[in-house]
């Protein structure tokens, strides 16, 4: 994510506003820049354009699930409830099944000194992931902290032995490997994704804030897809393309390398198709769904990707490399610092900001009509040398409306990333496929625990504190997840 840099010299409201250079060109290709008329350009846009419309408060409350709770017993209040709407029975199926499959085809080449297999039943598939979880929890890497008395004890040693865990977390599968043609790389995990995908799609109504970026899945081990990742803290592994709402919740998601999905949508390349792939699943699932703004960084940045969204009734706000605004769009060398320049086309309005001496910032929006010029309190740190303290200044900054909103808005699936990584059950392992597999367990952990607590807060809101749910925290609910 491409993060705005602050403005260096903060303006206050009782300043003159800054020179601001505004140009109008359907082509984008003019070579000439009029004069500014920042008194003028307003009134012109708004006629042209017409004002953007808000999203109708029936239809944005928030996240919300699509599917509403009716049973007011306790079994609503149960964290295993929860999850067990995003990890179905036929996930649990599914890996009983490969599993037990996985294991009886290594019976024929494995040692006669090899410890017998068991055949796992779809209860045992349950306590695994329990003692996953409860793992998660610990400081430790090590699973064998849960069972010499450091953390979890009790509970996991009473849902099975240690060498009972690390027999089954061997032979686990996702999929019949004699069935492997070797053209598709996600093999392995493809019907287990597919049903996380689908059930995050069928559990959830999105609110009106949308982001795209990459999460990462790490990974140490080798394989022709890994990436060389610096930008993310888990390190090198696989990156996948997630679309995320205001509360953290992934909507959907597609893996980078995965052949499936790429495919040229309206013309566009790989990194603006998946941006469509993405909203037309969202638009699949809620047909209503109008007026949303989309955030993204400067991957998925175009003004053909713009007015493709724009025409699904979806806005779009992002920052831009040079090569993908017209040439025309510049500043003189000597311009100071928060002046900027914008042209226009048919519903985008591309922008630069000159945030910095040497560094200006270009953003895609079709979202902000027009872009203006705005202050923002921003507080800063200052040391007192009299006092030896730090103290907090309260300051003005200019900055624009659609770099405000950007900034807000573009870390949801960073966010998302931040729950994941809280409480995450993967395990130090060689097998790509086993961080595929604890990436979806820590998806449907994470989606259940954010469905439950919009759930209670919003049931909980308006009500007086003795008639209030208690909503359990991150840890409380995965406590008792791995318990149950």
């Amino acid at each position: 994510m491409d993060d705005i840099d602050d403005a260096d010299d903060p303006r206050s409201d009782s300043e003159a506003p800054p020179r601001v250079a505004i140009i109008e060109d359907d082509d984008l290709l003019s070579t000439s820049i009029p004069e500014p008329l920042p008194e003028l350009w307003t009134s012109t846009l708004e006629g042209r354009y017409g004002e953007l419309p808000d999203p109708e408060p029936s239809q944005f409350h928030g996240p919300k699930l699509q599917q509403p709770i009716n049973d007011p017993s306790k079994t609503t209040l149960s964290p295993r409830w929860w999850f067990s709407q995003w990890w179905t029975k036929d996930m649990t199926t599914l890996c009983m099944r490969q599993t037990n499959l996985y294991a009886a085809q290594c019976e024929a080449s494995r040692d006669s000194s090899s410890r017998p297999w068991t055949s796992i039943s779809a209860r045992e598939v349950e306590k695994f992931l329990g003692v996953l979880l409860a793992l998660g929890l610990g400081s430790s890497s090590s699973p064998t902290c849960a069972w010499n008395g450091t953390y979890f004890t009790d509970t996991v040693k009473a849902a099975m032995g240690l060498i009972r865990f690390q027999q089954i977390l061997r032979y686990l599968h996702c999929a019949d490997n004699s069935k492997d043609s070797g053209e598709d790389d996600l093999f392995k995990v493809r019907d287990l994704l597919s049903m996380l995908n689908r059930n995050c799609q069928r559990m959830w109504t999105p609110s009106c804030i949308l982001a795209i970026d990459e999460m990462d899945i790490g990974f140490r081990g080798k394989h022709k897809h890994k990436q060389r990742i610096t930008f993310k803290k888990t390190g090198d592994g696989f990156l996948v393309f997630a679309l995320c709402d205001s509360a953290g919740y992934v909507f959907a998601f597609f893996v980078k390398f995965d052949t499936q999905w790429c495919r040229n949508i309206e013309g566009l390349c790989a990194s603006h198709s998946v941006v469509l792939a993405l909203v037309d699943i969202l638009l699949e699932h809620n047909p209503l769904y109008k007026y949303g703004e989309l955030y993204a960084d400067n991957f998925y940045s175009s003004y053909e990707l713009a007015e493709a969204l724009f025409r699904r009734n979806i806005f779009y706000c992002c920052t831009a490399r040079k090569g993908r605004v017209p040439r025309t769009l510049s500043l003189p060398d000597d311009a100071p610092v928060n002046s900027f320049v914008q042209l226009h086309r048919q519903n985008t309005t591309v922008v630069r900001w000159r945030v910095k001496p040497s560094k200006d910032v270009l953003m895609i929006t079709t979202a902000h009509r027009p872009v203006t010029a705005t202050t923002k309190t921003k507080r800063r740190a200052r040391f007192n040398d009299a006092s030896q303290t730090y103290e907090y200044v309260y300051e003005q900054e200019f900055t624009l409306n659609c770099a405000n909103d950007y900034n807000m808005n573009m870390n949801l699936v960073d966010i998302a990333d931040q729950i994941r990584g809280y409480f995450t059950t993967r395990r130090r392992t060689r097998k790509w496929w086993h961080r595929f597999f604890f990436f979806c367990l820590d998806t449907a952990a994470c989606n259940s625990y954010v469905a439950y607590k919009t759930y209670w807060e919003a049931e909980n809101e308006g009500k007086e504190n003795e008639d209030k749910r208690k909503v359990l925290t991150h840890r409380q609910f995965n406590h008792r997840l791995a318990e149950e």
